[in-house]
């Protein structure tokens, strides 16, 4: 499967769906590629949050997304990849958010991805034909004014205030936007009036793509699954078992039954023995 151009994306809508996940690192965007996937998120994020455990942080630094970028982009040659850019790095001003866009897209990124980005700056990078990807609905970064985390347009006033958002993300440039936790029939809507691709995070099937989290989809961690999150395996659970088995062999002894041992011939070991005597 070659990787699919903006293009190609624009034409799917309509006639089938994108599939989109997450992948942070190379065997994972390895997995994605062969899936499959059409296209997947990746986020320095990730190295502050899945390896060094600290998620009380919400913004990263342009070294941690490239770094990432590099293992995605050689793990998966053919998936079109939309790098995450955080508030910290993109909402500065227009020069330092097209600086790390670009320092993205030269490092192997297909597209951007801002997350509660001002329309000033999408309208800034679009003129620079920077593919962007927005965000509407529920908006985490937004989630104090919004009175926490919840679906978003669930009264005919805040279902229209969601298609104006996402419209306006349209005419500032987008290729495409998230649309999360938003009620899927309102989803459907907004989908069908929009010419950009719509992609659903816990928005219903009736967008023109379904985006889910890969840490999720595999059941990799133990903190706190969205409602909207489907689990398809349960890995963090599996690593935990086989853990638990290798401790069980080494404390039992049975470990040496396991184990492919190397041999050395009896006469060499006499020898061997003979040498360490000698001191």
């Amino acid at each position: 499967m070659s990787k699919l151009t903006i293009k190609e994306l624009f034409d799917l809508k309509g006639k089938r769906q994108i599939t989109c996940t997450t992948a942070h690192d190379y065997y994972t965007a390895c997995a994605c590629e062969k899936a499959g996937i059409d296209m997947f998120v990746t986020s320095g994020e990730f190295i502050r949050q899945y390896i060094v455990g600290d998620f009380t942080k919400t913004t990263e630094n342009m070294s941690d997304l490239l770094t990432v970028l590099e293992g995605v982009r050689k793990g998966a040659p053919d998936c079109f990849i939309y790098a995450s850019i955080t508030h910290g790095l993109g909402n500065i001003s227009d020069e330092e958010a097209i600086k790390a866009c670009m320092a993205a897209l030269n490092n192997g990124a297909d597209a951007i991805y801002y997350s509660g980005m001002s329309l000033d700056r999408i309208r800034a990078c679009a003129d620079q034909k920077i593919p962007i990807v927005g965000h509407a609905g529920m908006i985490p970064w937004f989630a104090s004014w919004l009175g926490g985390f919840h679906a978003v347009g669930k009264t005919a006033d805040a279902a229209y205030q969601v298609y104006q958002d996402a419209l306006a993300m349209q005419k500032a440039g987008c290729i495409a936007i998230e649309l999360e936790c938003v009620p899927y029939k309102v989803a459907e809507e907004i989908s069908k009036r929009l010419d950009i691709i719509v992609i659903s995070m816990g928005s219903g099937h009736k967008c023109d793509g379904e985006y889910l989290f890969s840490q999720d989809l595999l059941g990799l961690h133990n903190n706190h699954y969205p409602r909207h999150s489907l689990r398809y395996k349960n890995l963090f659970e599996l690593t935990c078992e086989g853990i638990q088995e290798f401790a069980d062999d080494v404390n039992s002894g049975s470990i040496a039954q396991k184990q492919k041992l190397i041999n050395i011939p009896e006469e060499e070991l006499d020898k061997f023995k003979e040498l360490l005597n000698r001191q």
